[in-house]
């Protein structure tokens, strides 16, 4: 495998010209890196600014580089680990 920009590669990757790296690099976002991108957005297409809840922001932040460090979690299963956090009060209803 090859990696390039975080991202792995097959023998595509090698066709390419890309040099092997002994592992893949990955940036997960931290704190500042999300409220950035928040203030971003917002300047950009309106809306309220500020956090409603600074604890639920942590608590996703850590989940996802907890799955990350012992699950060698993918990008996928990262994804989605964000966005369970992002609202986990809705769930799946099952039919009895």
């Amino acid at each position: 495998m090859f990696s390039f920009g975080g991202i792995e590669r097959g023998r595509k990757s090698q066709i390419a010209g890309l040099t092997p790296t002994a592992e893949p690099t990955t940036k997960l976002p931290d704190k500042l890196d999300v409220l950035t991108i928040h203030s971003r957005l917002i300047a950009e297409t309106g809306g309220s600014g500020g956090l409603r809840d600074e604890g639920r922001l942590e608590s996703a932040l850590a989940a996802v580089e907890n799955r990350f460090r012992y699950e060698q979690a993918d990008a996928v299963a990262r994804a989605a680990t964000y966005a369970y956090h992002r609202n986990p009060d809705a769930r799946i209803h099952r039919r009895k």
